[in-house]
C-alpha cells in the first residue's frame, strides 16, 4: 500500500462505529454512520491520498522506478495482486 497510514486511519473509524453501533438506536446508528464514511469521502477524494499522489508525481514522476512501484503498489488497501 502507498498510503498504510490513511488505510489504518480508516479501519480506525470503522471499528470504533463497529463498536459503538449497536447500542444505537437504528436511527442513530444511520446517523453515526456518517463520520466514518465523511473521514474515508475526504481521506480518498479531498485531502489525503490526492494531495500526496500529486507531490509524489510532481516529485519522482519522471523517474522510472517510481513508475513501477505506482504499478505494482495498490493505492490504499494492501492486498497481493
Amino acid at each position: 500500500s502507498r498510503h498504510p497510514n490513511y488505510f489504518g486511519e480508516m479501519l480506525v473509524w470503522i471499528g470504533v462505529y463497529v463498536f459503538v453501533a449497536p447500542a444505537l438506536p437504528l436511527w442513530q446508528g444511520f446517523v453515526a454512520l456518517i463520520g466514518p464514511l465523511f473521514i474515508i469521502f475526504l481521506l480518498l477524494r479531498v485531502s489525503g491520498v490526492p494531495m500526496l499522489e500529486k507531490a509524489a508525481d510532481k516529485r519522482w514522476g519522471s523517474q522510472k522506478a517510481y513508475q513501477e512501484y505506482k504499478k505494482r503498489t495498490r493505492v490504499i488497501i494492501p492486498l497481493p495482486r
